[in-house]
């Protein structure tokens, strides 16, 4: 049942995702038009990031349940149906010229990746916040003060947001609907494409996605829970993978809202825009205003609700780097107590220890035990 469950908040998330997201690349640059399947998974790529900022700005003033995204699904179907259908109907007549081989092999990879999203977590994660946070936004608009009771609250990202509105058991024990799997299922599907394109075009972009799988057995662990890890790993494959294949004729807005969208799920993203800064020259250079102006708003779209939420439930404007320090509000996570979550995370990141007469240690004191203590997934990841 709980497998039924999961692909029934697959499909509706695709559904969801798709219509915006499509809407939004064919009015932004419409990239990739030579590889119709990679159309798709940017479409649903940048329809997730619209549909979080929406749900964000949702967030402050009601629960998200499952009703909001049906909602968005049937108007943004009928309204943006010019774009939708024929990025979908391209996509499919793109995977049917696949050998055999290629399909019977996709079909194996989804039918693995559902059975092993319903089974039991096997993230810490998810009993110590994930399964907590997302109730809250099921049953509550945005809470003052939230991360008080648990500073993890505080962590705020966009992906719980998304596994919150696609809960198929909101008046029930949240099983979890793991959209981490449907992620890993979109990526693969770009790989077998770009790999089944190799024997006849040889280029960067179809090589990064066709070798991206190598290290996908060892991503197993993300798959049972809506740990952010995953996402904030494979969305940054699709905007530098983009970024590599048109150069300077890359998209700003589309490479901005993922970006920014990469950013909201998992802060640390935000450092990949060091790498869009020559794009952001050029664009500048030719006074290319439309660009930069589309970008910020996209942005806005998916970055102000976060923000917004990230004020409210901890009265920063970034949780937990407390030297941002702009607002005062009486719900306030205390200074001291907010440096302290981030020391810890700095801490349990190099050392695995909550120990924070640890923090700060020379890098020659932790680097071997971080090195010996790390999964395989992130050794992997590395070597890769």
């Amino acid at each position: 049942m709980e497998t039924l469950f999961i692909l029934i908040s697959w499909l509706l998330a695709l559904v969801t995702w798709l219509p915006s997201g499509a809407y939004v690349l064919i009015k932004f640059g419409n990239p990739i038009q030579d590889q119709p399947v990679h159309r798709l998974i940017f479409s649903l790529l940048l329809g997730a990031a619209t549909t979080s900022g929406l749900l964000g700005a949702i967030s402050l003033f009601s629960p998200i349940s499952v009703l909001w995204p049906v909602s968005i699904s049937i108007f943004t179907a009928i309204g943006f149906r010019k774009s939708w259908i024929p990025v979908l109907l391209e996509a499919v007549s793109g995977i049917k010229k696949w050998p055999v081989l290629l399909l019977i092999g996709a079909a194996l990879f989804f039918g693995i990746t559902l059975l092993v999203s319903s089974l039991e977590s096997l993230n810490n994660d998810s009993g110590l916040y994930y399964i907590q946070f997302v109730k809250w936004i099921n049953n509550y608009a945005v809470v003052p003060g939230l991360a008080n009771l648990h500073d993890r609250f505080g962590f705020n990202s966009h992906w719980h947001l998304l596994t919150a509105a696609f809960n198929l058991h909101p008046f029930d024990q949240f099983e979890g609907n793991d959209l981490n799997g449907l992620l890993l299922c979109l990526f693969a599907l770009g790989s077998l494409d770009s790999a089944s394109r190799l024997t006849k075009e040889q280029d960067s972009f179809n090589l990064t996605w066709a070798l991206f799988p190598l290290p996908f057995y060892l991503l197993v662990r993300f798959l049972t829970s809506s740990a952010p890890d995953l996402p904030s790993t494979l969305i940054p494959l699709a905007y530098f993978s983009l970024l590599l294949k048109e150069k300077d004729r890359s998209s700003l807005p589309i490479l901005g809202c993922l970006l920014i969208f990469a950013a909201t799920v998992k802060v640390l993203s935000v450092l990949h825009a060091i790498a869009f800064l020559p794009l952001l020259y050029w664009v500048a250079k030719r006074r290319d205003w439309k660009s930069i102006g589309s970008t910020i708003i996209l942005a806005s779209i998916i970055l102000a609700p976060w923000i917004a939420r990230n004020v409210v439930q901890t009265g920063y404007l970034v949780f937990p780097m407390e030297s941002i320090d702009l607002i005062n509000v009486d719900w306030k996570v205390p200074n001291e107590l907010a440096g302290n979550a981030r020391k810890m995370v700095d801490t349990h990141a190099r050392t695995g220890s909550y120990d924070l007469s640890k923090y700060g240690a020379p890098t020659s004191t932790w680097i071997g035990f971080w090195f010996s203590v790390q999964s395989k997934s992130v050794l992997g990841l590395l070597l890769f």
